[in-house]
């Protein structure tokens, strides 16, 4: 019963840690489609000039998801995955997308992948259990979130 009840705190606590991240840059404030527009034709001109950048293509496919366009971003994350596989912005990226679009296996899976190229943040352990109790995988979660709390 302690158990339980102690799981439940856990699983509570990283709700509203999670909560908190994704909300915070509501609270910073997001770009406006037109600055998302004007940055999106930026990171195209810069992408002409340089057309395997990295860097570019991984603004680009972030840019695709704060742009709410989820299957876009995953679909360039995953192009840039072929092309770097070693590529760990591009797998977080590529989580994100996943995740928005309800694939929460798939958004595991990335993640792992992520964390196999180096540590994870706090905030992606998180998100990571909060993928893991979508997938009612609690006892995963639990595990995941007492890496936090330690």
């Amino acid at each position: 019963m302690i158990f339980y009840r102690f799981a439940s705190l856990v699983l509570s606590g990283a709700i509203v840690l999670a909560v908190g991240v994704s909300f915070g840059t509501a609270w910073c404030g997001e770009a406006t489609p037109e600055q998302n527009l004007a940055l999106l034709k930026q990171i195209d001109a810069d992408l002409a000039k340089k057309p395997g950048d990295l860097k570019l293509l991984c603004q680009h496919a972030e840019l695709m998801g704060n742009m709410k366009r989820y299957e876009e971003e995953v679909s360039e994350a995953s192009k840039i995955i072929g092309k770097f596989p070693k590529a760990r912005d591009a797998f977080l990226i590529q989580a994100h997308g996943l995740g928005n679009l309800e694939r929460s296996g798939d958004a595991i899976k990335s993640l792992d992948r992520a964390f196999s190229l180096g540590a994870p943040t706090p905030e992606l352990l998180v998100l990571k259990a909060t993928h893991l109790r979508r997938e009612k995988k609690y006892k995963e979660a639990i595990a995941v979130l007492s890496k936090v709390i330690e």
